[in-house]
């Protein structure tokens, strides 16, 4: 018997190659001087576990960046202390689609049932794990007087 066939699957690993291809363009686009900084993320909805995750999709190096502005002077000496994934992760030759593990949001917020997080204003910075996600669509989760509804934007996208 072959143990490798008959050992069971290990799902934390499998990421969806589609939603990875969308990072990388994402850190394309990012790089690319020919486009406006209002179309270089991507409105996107995760689900994960039962939640919906919604937000712009962004790159490992905007998020640090945005993470370093947004915490405090010790928080942000600690970021800078650290090893450099962004530059590593999206250098001018990418990382191969199976080490892409993280998924980058800015304005993200959680929508579990009837309830948003946070309720009003802003968004925040989110991270996740790409072997968390259970499904995604682009587009955007607007709500308004206790309603909730998902607005989907037209998206053309080149993924290589």
């Amino acid at each position: 018997m072959d143990e490798e066939k008959d050992a069971p699957l290990d799902r934390s690993y499998q990421v969806d190659w589609l939603l990875v291809g969308l990072i990388r363009n994402v850190a394309q686009r990012e790089r690319d001087d020919n486009i406006p900084a209002s179309d270089k993320h991507i409105d996107i909805i995760l689900t994960i576990g039962g939640m919906l995750v919604a937000g712009e999709l962004v790159s490992s190096t905007r998020w640090i960046n945005e993470m370093r502005y947004d915490t405090d002077s010790e928080t942000s000496d600690d970021l800078n202390d650290q090893p450099n994934e962004a530059a590593s992760s999206e250098s001018a030759n990418p990382r191969s689609e199976s080490e892409r593990r993280f998924i980058h949001l800015r304005e993200a917020k959680f929508y579990l049932g009837g309830t948003v997080i946070p309720g009003e204003g802003d968004g925040f910075l989110w991270r996740g794990k790409v072997s968390s996600v259970d499904g995604f669509t682009s587009g955007t989760l607007v709500t308004r007087n206790s309603s909730t509804r998902v607005e989907l934007k037209n998206v053309r996208i080149n993924v290589r």
